[in-house]
């Protein structure tokens, strides 16, 4: 039997019921990617800012968000990823009223939305297309911060800048992984 693999969520509701319900179906489910499962590890906060801490402090491959919560809501949220240039997708809870508001978060790029109340097998289409972007953008993530660290002592400052650099080179408009770029440097070499 093959191991199993983490898929790391964070659920970000200021409603305690909605965590524990969206938890206990994630961690039923077992998410099949390019041939290897997976199962969830969950994580949770109750508003945005909590959400964000997290999301700086470690890499989750899904966040799946409600739009209304105390001190940040879920648009302030998905704002400050976008706007420390950290990629991954974001699954916003959608309930009756707030479909203005959806036309902002896709502005910002989140990958879609689960309307509440949702059915098992939509949650478990939307989280499986999300975890497989965000496995993509987690091994992309990894591959550049290997190639700045090959470039030596450089300020953190400086770090930073090459990230949002490659990001804005590798990723293409969907948010998807252009491997066809990545592979020019692999061509110059072997040319």
């Amino acid at each position: 039997m093959s191991d199993v693999k983490i898929l790391k969520f964070l659920i970000v509701d200021d409603e305690e019921d909605i965590r524990e319900i969206l938890s206990l179906q994630l961690q039923k489910l077992r998410f099949t990617i390019a041939g290897v499962e997976y199962s969830a590890e969950i994580q949770f906060a109750d508003n945005g800012r909590t959400g964000f801490a997290k999301i700086e402090s470690e890499w989750f491959d899904v966040v799946l968000t409600d739009f209304s919560m105390p001190e940040m809501d879920g648009i302030e949220m998905l704002a400050a990823i976008r706007g420390a240039g950290i990629e991954i997708p974001v699954v916003f809870l959608s309930g009756f009223g707030e479909r203005a508001r959806s036309a902002e978060a896709l502005r910002l790029g989140t990958y879609a939305f689960l309307g509440k109340p949702w059915k098992s097998d939509h949650l478990r289409t939307v989280m499986q297309g999300a975890a497989k972007q965000g496995l993509a953008m987690r091994s992309f993530a990894a591959q550049v911060s290997e190639n700045i660290e090959k470039m030596g002592s450089l300020p953190l400052q400086r770090k930073k800048q090459l990230r949002n650099v490659f990001r804005s080179i590798f990723v293409g408009r969907d948010g998807l992984h252009r491997s066809d770029v990545c592979e020019i440097n692999s061509r110059k070499k072997s040319a």
